[in-house]
């Protein structure tokens, strides 16, 4: 999971983030892999209901251009 978050150049939108919401965004992405590994188990409603807020909160932690 690490691996696909090292990046050789930060995006606009990384380098303006704070490190607190770096730090959210990790574990948004922490909790998103967590889900993904689940899905099988999961109804499927509860799935993209969970995915849904999940991807939503990630969207809110990059400022708007």
């Amino acid at each position: 999971e690490t691996a696909r978050r090292i990046h050789l150049r930060q995006s606009d939108a990384e380098l303006r983030l704070t490190p607190e919401q770096r730090m959210r965004r990790d574990a948004l992405e922490t909790e998103l892999a967590a889900l993904r590994r689940r899905k099988a188990d999961l109804v499927e409603a509860e799935y993209f209901r969970e995915l849904e807020r999940l991807l939503v909160e990630l969207a809110g932690t990059y400022p708007v251009p």
